[in-house]
């Protein structure tokens, strides 16, 4: 049997030492595609690696490499040198890839990064092909900077495959590049989350009512952290049974409100039924939110429009747990208009609390939708999704394999006729019993790429010395060695990690202050927060004020209004 395995490289300018959204896209892009053996990964890196929260991931898949440029270089493809600094730049980046392109015998490269992307493909023109872009920063016409337009325009001219997050933004790009003369390749890769194993769903028996509620990521002023914590303490003070658990470290301040992050920051170590666990790394965070019942994801209202899909919705919805999130047109054409988990403003988000703690139908119904929903977007579903993708990025070798929706089924799930009468199998949807019986039936000499086996009845197998065929260990020793890799890559999530802030959070070392002193810190920051909130609640009265008063105005200026204002005075005149 003959056995080839597709070789990608992965870059995105992405620092992994810190706990976000972006960082945790390329470990999970990584790990979708090392979660088949057929497939080898090397992922490499923009910064030197510090913490190992991000790529920690990675480590039962042993068929994905990092590469950290500055630690021992990239000795494994060649390249002798190692760089120094805190980082490479976009275009840095961009030349050392071509360069790894040259020396590593890859099938593809996968770049987030519109800059990097463009710098490869002008520094080594034969990478175009097999080079796919992964466009950022690109929301709809309108908000796409002079730079990126240019960048992407030239990357069409290159003919480069480029990746959007969802249909919608897929679409917009389409458009926007097709106005400007183009006609342009562009592809979906839809935001994943990892498979969970079904026992680690088991749902609790003990628990009457959803009361504890979880949120990851970042405290970003459009995430509304602030307005989060202070609704959630609002709830608190109605059930005091409540519970929240917070994971993440990663402060954006607001230009807007300068005591943002101290206000964030006070507000998660002194809320009651509070927990911050600090940063945490993926595994650690997913064991948090499956200690939870709900996961939170409610935004500002400036986020509406936005045409990306929210990775944490998925999350929560991959372990079982509904979410309060926004009713933007995405989420309700996802969820469904009546959704029971929509929240815009406080006074929803807090009704939202209340109402899922307490209506068991309504919880169930939101698990059940958000858990469907991710179970669309697991690495599993998504290997099998991007398939297509990655064939076309392979190019020539991958021709002889057909992929679904270019051969026709053959009546067993994953086998598929081709029409020269070979027979394509997708090992990752075949069980192994069948597929040792449909090779030996065949008679032929079965043929892998990656995932596929190709068995082609006019390439005979061949036979040993003893009369048996070659191709028998061949094919046990795969079963073997997929069975395997399946059983080291998907793993329960550990148990829930101990409460631990940041470090970044310590005081520096200096003088111990007054006990006085800390109380009236304390005091303050206390003043500052509440004054912070009744800010924006004071804020949200005045417009629903405005509104009200709009619409009596116009009541009386109609003809209706008015005679109905008539009668208001003459009753009150009666009254008297």
């Amino acid at each position: 049997m003959t056995s080839s395995n597709i070789r990608v490289l992965i870059y995105g300018h992405i620092n992994v030492n810190v706990l976000d959204g972006s960082s945790f896209f390329l470990a999970a892009l990584s790990s979708m595609l090392g979660s088949d053996p057929g497939i080898e990964v090397d992922l490499v890196l923009a910064n030197p690696l510090r913490k190992h929260d991000v790529v920690s991931e990675l480590e039962p898949y042993h068929n994905v490499r990092v590469l950290d440029p500055f630690e021992h270089g990239l000795r494994v493809i060649g390249l002798d040198e190692s760089l120094r600094g805190s980082g490479m730049t976009e275009v840095e980046a961009g030349q050392l890839l071509g360069r790894a392109w040259r020396t590593g015998n890859y099938d593809a490269v996968l770049v987030r990064s519109t800059v990097t992307a463009l710098a490869l493909s002008r520094s080594e023109p034969s990478v175009r092909p097999h080079l796919l872009a992964y466009v950022t920063g690109f929301v709809d016409s309108s908000g796409a900077s002079e730079q990126l337009s240019a960048d992407l325009l030239e990357l069409c001219r290159h003919r480069v495959l480029l990746c959007c997050q969802t249909d919608d933004m897929r679409a917009e790009l389409s458009a926007f590049l097709r106005k400007r003369g183009e006609e342009p390749r562009v592809t979906t890769l839809y935001p994943m989350v990892p498979d969970t194993p079904a026992r680690a769903l088991t749902a609790d028996p003990g628990r009457l009512r959803a009361t504890r509620f979880v949120y990851t990521g970042k405290f970003f002023p459009d995430w509304n952290p602030v307005q989060m914590i202070a609704g959630f303490r609002e709830a608190h003070l109605v059930d005091s049974s409540l519970r929240l658990a917070v994971a993440g470290n990663h402060f954006r301040p607001d230009p807007e409100n300068r005591t943002f992050v101290p206000e964030v920051k006070y507000l998660l170590r002194n809320s009651a039924g509070v927990r911050w666990y600090g940063g945490l790394d993926r595994a650690s965070a997913r064991a948090v939110i499956l200690a939870a019942d709900v996961g939170i994801s409610w935004r500002s209202g400036r986020l509406s429009n936005s045409l990306e899909l929210s990775t944490k919705l998925l999350e929560y919805g991959a372990l079982g747990k509904p979410c309060i999130l926004n009713p933007t047109e995405m989420h309700r054409n996802l969820l469904g208009d009546d959704y029971p988990l929509f929240a815009e403003s406080m006074d929803d988000f807090v009704a939202a609390i209340l109402r899922v703690s307490n209506d068991h139908d309504a919880y169930s119904e939101a698990a059940r939708r958000a858990s469907n929903l991710a179970g669309n977007y697991t690495y599993t579903a998504a290997a099998k999704r991007f398939t297509p993708t990655l064939f076309q990025l392979v190019g020539d070798r991958a021709e002889p394999y057909a992929i679904p929706g270019h051969g026709s089924q053959n009546g067993e799930p994953g086998v598929y006729s081709q029409a020269d009468g070979s027979i394509v199998i997708d090992l990752r949807e075949i069980a192994s019993n069948d597929l040792l019986r449909l090779a030996h039936a065949t008679g032929s000499l079965p043929r892998r790429l990656g995932p596929f086996l190709r068995l082609d009845p006019r390439v005979q197998r061949e036979e040993s010395d003893n009369g048996m065929p070659l191709m028998s260990s061949h094919l046990f020793d795969l079963v073997v060695e997929r069975a395997a890799h399946a059983r080291t890559t998907i793993q329960p999530p550990p148990s829930l990690p101990d409460d631990r802030a940041d470090s970044s959070d310590a005081t520096p070392a200096g003088p111990k202050k007054d006990a006085t002193v800390l109380e009236l810190e304390d005091r303050v920051k206390v003043l500052e927060a509440e004054r912070s909130g009744l800010r924006k609640r004071l804020i949200h009265v005045e417009k629903q004020r405005d509104v009200h008063a709009g619409r009596l105005e116009a009541l009386r200026r109609s003809r209706l209004g008015s005679m109905q204002v008539r009668i208001w005075r003459a009753r009150k005149r009666l009254m008297r």
